[in-house]
């Protein structure tokens, strides 16, 4: 929950409209991102495909920093669908995420593939990512495909909570002055924290398509059904080079906002960091060599006295 406090200017005002316009668009048929949210995958609910299947993703952002972790469930009321459901058990039909990451956020590769099972379900698809680069010079996207496992208990499908570690990359300085004459604007984050804007920016964590694929679909003849299909790794194994049709399912979302503020340097103390830095190297430079002078020195004394 994040309530806005104000009491003058009205730059909090405008951090209330962008809030409000992160909810409304979160309910859709690509769950509200902005990336996935397409206006095919709203007219989903159409598609005969998909039809008596009603999805929602519980997620949860946990962990604090420049390092989280996204806590992901998925769950399916089945009514009246033309799918039984023993084809989910049996895995002849799968479901599965497909989530790209703004350049602000990366996965690691190695990291995931040092978890415990969750090598299995992963697969990250950049040829390669870039883990040190600050977010306005980053040259790759991190596009992650998450296949999942759900079991039945009566007509509800429910996956495993899928434990995803993503990590912020670090902001362009900004100005913080831009807050001065407001000195009493805070934000209250859900944590209890309070913290000021002016040394934090919003970074929105993208929330993903959801999937899925049938084995023995005929997909050219559906292809005129209202459905929208998304071409993507047949599975988390699969090469590149396999690829498969999956239909974009509609779902909803407890996570209403995906916004996660992250530490910025201030621009305006550039000038101070830069002499203070100056001046500590310099006198560290100093330091060392007088130490090393006298080291000599010494050292040629009692050579001498020898």
């Amino acid at each position: 929950m994040i309530i806005l406090k104000r009491r003058v200017g009205v730059n909090a005002a405008s951090m209330i409209l962008t809030l409000i316009l992160q909810l409304m668009l979160v309910e859709g048929g690509g769950g509200g991102s902005p990336s996935f949210g397409t206006q095919n995958e709203l007219r989903q609910k159409n598609c005969s495909l998909v039809r008596g299947l009603h999805a929602n993703l519980i997620r949860f952002i946990t962990k604090e920093g420049f390092h989280r972790e996204l806590e992901d469930t998925v769950e399916i009321t089945v009514t009246n669908s033309p799918i039984p459901l023993n084809r989910f058990t049996n895995k002849e039909c799968k479901l599965a995420m497909l989530t790209k990451f703004v350049g602000d956020i990366y996965v690691d590769p190695y990291e995931v593939s040092q978890i415990g099972g969750l090598q299995d379900m992963i697969r990250i698809q950049n040829n390669w990512t870039d883990l040190e680069s600050p977010a306005w010079l980053a040259k790759s996207n991190s596009t992650v495909f998450v296949q999942l496992t759900v079991k039945s208990t009566g007509n509800l499908l429910a996956s495993d909570t899928i434990r995803i570690p993503i990590h912020f990359r670090y902001q362009k300085p900004q100005s913080h002055s831009r807050f001065d004459g407001h000195p009493d604007l805070e934000l209250l984050v859900g944590n209890g924290g309070m913290m000021n804007p002016a040394g934090y920016i919003p970074v929105n964590v993208p929330l993903p398509r959801l999937l899925l694929h049938c084995e023995d679909w005929d997909y050219q003849q559906t292809a005129n059904e209202h459905c929208h299909f998304v071409k993507t790794l047949c599975s988390s194994k699969s090469s590149v080079d396999s690829m498969c049709q999956w239909v974009a399912l509609p779902y909803k979302s407890n996570s209403k906002v995906n916004t996660v503020f992250i530490p910025v340097g201030d621009s305006d103390s550039q000038l101070l960091i830069t002499v203070a830095t100056f001046l500590v190297i310099t006198g560290g430079v100093i330091f060392l060599s007088f130490t090393l002078i006298n080291a000599k020195t010494e050292m040629s004394k009692r050579q001498h006295r020898e």
